[in-house]
């Protein structure tokens, strides 16, 4: 589910900016259609630089959201009802700002529609779809900010400018604890103002900016009230699937309000330090499959560790798959010189572990049980040698049973360790059995 959500915000971001290519050929002449009448833009003159500073006010609102998510618990809950609301308001702006195209707002815009128009009959459909697209990801790729060069006309219908204010404003004190006066103050100081720098940079109408921030606000609280109030959910879940689809899908897993809970600054170094090794694994693991299959290849692998395996069979022939034993360093034994032998090796038993285990069957090769022994020993034949040399002292078994010996070394040895008559001061004690045996 949480990169469903990442998804529906790319799809949306991307349908923005190309049903924004679009509107900007349908700006209407400003030559035939002058400014609308409106009584904030005919009464407060026009700033330049006013556009520039509600683009600084919203990079100050979205670095102190980006602060607010790392320290929060709940980060992914909080990440995914952003993008579920910022993609909602933004697809509902593509369609009012395509069905209705309003005319340029001040008269220092120069908007004409044959920037972005395509009369000539000889440009293909192919090219003029693909000409649409790299205006798309130029104005995608700027996040539709003229700080960062991107223009454009036509849609007016509604402020996107001022739903990313509200939505950062609104998310700010939702998820910050409510005697953090200081910081609800600033946010919204920060958003009355970027609003204030819109209407006075003459970019938009006051109607795209009173619908844009009624629009955003309500949206949000009505989410919410939902969210946090499962009952009414519950006793209404037909008409919140109908009317809300993507709530009923990204909240289907929360139960109640999300509580304010914050991770210490170590909480969240060792959070962000166990993210960077799981992507330096993956990324490794990744190069290495990449490098064994489209470098050298299955069969490359396969021919260059051949003779290794066919060695390794040659010495082990007793060992089963799954079976591990720990064996001391012998000469003979199987290693591999450099890292790069290594790699190679442990691909190739991981390819040919079951061709190993079939050519195990039909050698009709028993595997035996090992437990820190030389593998160039035979336990059975170790055994037999201890029979006929009764000083020999064999290593010992898995199952640690020491070998019979004969009755007459162990008397001898038994009698070694009795007391002689002459040190005991009571000779009639119990008589050695064994003794008897001898005699």
């Amino acid at each position: 589910m949480y990169d469903h959500f990442a998804r529906y915000a790319f799809l949306v971001t991307w349908i923005t900016a190309f049903v924004m290519v679009v509107v900007h050929e349908r700006v209407p002449d400003m030559k035939k259609y002058p400014p609308l009448p409106d009584i904030f833009l005919d009464n407060v003159p026009h700033i330049p630089w006013a556009f520039h500073m509600c683009e600084v006010t919203g990079t100050i609102l979205f670095c102190i959201w980006v602060c607010v998510l790392v320290v929060h618990k709940h980060r992914m809950v909080l990440l995914r009802r952003f993008f579920a609301l910022a993609g909602t308001v933004f697809l509902l702006r593509c369609v009012t700002m395509l069905i209705t195209s309003l005319s340029v707002p001040g008269t220092h815009l120069e908007c004409t529609p044959h920037d972005h128009k395509f009369d000539d009959s000889n440009v293909r459909i192919t090219e003029m779809i693909y000409l649409r697209i790299s205006r798309a990801y130029t104005i995608w790729s700027g996040l539709g900010m003229s700080i960062q060069g991107v223009r454009t006309c036509g849609d007016y219908m509604f402020s996107g400018h001022t739903v990313a204010l509200t939505l950062l404003n609104f998310f700010i004190t939702e998820y910050t604890p409510r005697n953090l006066y200081f910081l609800h103050t600033l946010t919204w100081l920060l958003n009355m103002f970027g609003i204030f720098f819109i209407l006075a940079a003459h970019e938009h109408y006051s109607i795209d900016v009173f619908v844009a921030f009624y629009i955003t606000s309500r949206l949000f609280l009505y989410y919410h009230t939902l969210a946090n109030n499962q009952a009414l959910m519950s006793h209404d879940s037909n008409r919140t699937r109908i009317w809300f689809p993507m709530f009923s899908y990204f909240e289907s897993s929360v139960d109640g309000i999300i509580p304010n809970e914050y991770d210490t600054v170590y909480g969240v170094l060792y959070k962000v330090f166990g993210c960077v090794l799981y992507v330096k694994d993956v990324c490794m693991l990744t190069a290495r499959r990449f490098w064994i299959t489209n470098i050298d290849g299955p069969t490359g692998v396969l021919k260059t560790t051949g003779g290794l395996l066919q060695h390794l069979q040659q010495k082990q022939p007793t060992i089963a798959a799954g079976q591990t034993c720990e064996r001391e360093a012998q000469p003979s034994m199987l290693h591999a010189e450099t890292p790069a032998e290594a790699d190679l090796l442990d691909a190739a038993l991981q390819a040919k572990a079951q061709s190993i285990a079939n050519n195990l069957e039909t050698n009709n090769t028993k595997p035996v049980k090992c437990n820190n022994i030389n593998a160039e020993f035979d336990v059975a034949s170790l055994k037999r040698k201890s029979f006929g040399n009764v000083s020999a002292s064999p290593p010992k078994s898995v199952n640690d049973v020491p070998p019979k010996l004969n009755n007459a070394t162990n008397n001898n040895n038994n009698n070694n360790h009795l007391p002689s008559a002459g040190s005991i001061g009571d000779t009639s004690g119990p008589k050695d059995t064994n003794a008897k045996k001898v005699l």
